[in-house]
């Protein structure tokens, strides 16, 4: 297979299209084409790095998000069943100290109480 890099993942051409490796290397393990909308998740982030071991098909881009969210809570200290990143504060927070917000995939605001107060404050004085 001759691969070359096609913005940051290997790609090849099959058919006379470019195709990305991680993707043919996903359906070999599958055995058939991915579905429609699945994403194909790298778990060290390593795009370039295409192991079977490291790849994860997800049904869909929702649920690709997700794993990047749960892991990025691991990863500061948290537990991402009770723990939430705080996109203002940088940081790990209860799920608790987040408001509600039934348009957010997991009901929460993105910001916790603290943050939202903070943030319209800085608002206020600007």
């Amino acid at each position: 297979m001759n691969q070359h890099i096609s913005g940051l993942y290997w790609a090849t051409r099959v058919g006379g299209k470019r195709k990305k490796v991680h993707r043919i290397i996903a359906e070999k393990a599958l055995g058939k084409p991915l579905p429609s909308g699945a994403q194909v998740h790298h778990v060290d982030e390593d795009k370039l790095n295409n192991s079977n071991s490291n790849l994860v098909i997800c049904p869909n881009e929702e649920y690709h998000q997700l794993i990047h969210r749960r892991t990025k809570v691991y990863d500061l200290g948290g537990d991402p069943n009770k723990d939430k990143w705080c996109n203002y504060h940088n940081t790990v927070h209860s799920k608790g100290e987040f408001g509600k917000d039934k348009s957010r995939w997991d009901g929460l605001n993105k910001m916790c109480r603290t943050a939202q107060n903070e943030y319209q404050q800085e608002r206020r004085a600007t």
